[in-house]
């Protein structure tokens, strides 16, 4: 057998209707949201409890200060009799009886008399004879000092090492050529040769002391240094001891020829 169950339709316009109502009251909730305002929950107040300060035990029946003790009474002065003085007696004295003189009866032996030891006078010490006195030698003369050489000023050892700078100058630039590869590359510049000396004013040693801005130039320099090493000067008795080094500086022109 078959049932039958009734359904129940609804027309789409009335879904429609229902479905624009629903989405306006969500929109207006969602607008009014914001502004809505929510009383927040009371703060939960701090109970405050204050001790009150310890009292202080009293006592119960109060020490009672010792009632202050009687004075004494004062004793009363006590007047002493005044004593007068007795007067002392008076003692004479008693006449003194004077002896009865005696007589001296006189000695019969006559006085001894004793000679008394006078003191024996010094003797005279003999001096010693005098050494015989050494005739005086003279003393021998002191040796003559020899002369003292006056030290040269600062003027003459200047011109002395400006001479001797000149005499190995002019032996070096005997040595001295121009590199060709410097002229092609129009290389200039001045070297300058520092010479070590010995106390005895021997060249011993030869360095370049300030570049001339090119390399071949200072080597140029070093090698007229080892050539004429042989032929370099001593330098004179007023120098030696006195400098160590000499400055030569070597000038390097394209206008030399």
């Amino acid at each position: 057998m078959a049932t039958y169950s009734p359904s129940i339709s609804v027309p789409s316009y009335r879904l429609q209707w229902a479905l624009i109502i629903s989405i306006a009251v969500h929109a207006i909730l969602i607008w009014q949201l914001p502004n809505l305002k929510f009383d927040s929950p009371p703060e939960p107040q701090v109970l405050q409890i204050e001790l009150a300060p310890p009292v202080k035990k009293q006592l119960e029946s109060p020490v009672e200060a010792p009632a202050p003790a009687p004075e004494p009474p004062k004793p009363e002065p006590v007047v002493k009799p005044e004593v007068k003085p007795q007067p002392k007696p008076v003692i004479k004295p008693s006449p003194e009886v004077a002896p009865p003189p005696v007589e001296r009866k006189p000695d019969p032996s006559p006085p001894v008399m004793t000679a008394t030891p006078q003191p024996e006078a010094p003797k005279a010490e003999t001096a010693p004879a005098p050494a015989p006195v050494a005739a005086a030698q003279p003393a021998p003369a002191a040796p003559a000092e020899p002369p003292k050489v006056a030290a040269p000023s600062q003027q003459d050892l200047d011109a002395a090492k400006n001479e001797f700078g000149n005499s190995v100058f002019n032996v070096l630039a005997k040595y001295k050529k121009y590199p060709n590869i410097a002229r092609r590359n129009n290389m200039q510049g001045t070297p300058v040769l520092e010479l070590e000396l010995d106390a005895q004013g021997h060249i011993i040693n030869g360095r370049i002391k300030q570049s001339g801005g090119y390399e071949v130039l200072d080597r140029q320099v070093l090698d007229m240094y080892r050539q004429a090493l042989s032929s370099l000067p001593i330098a004179p008795s007023t120098l030696q001891g006195k400098i160590t080094t000499l400055s030569i500086p070597i000038s390097f022109r394209l206008e030399e020829r």
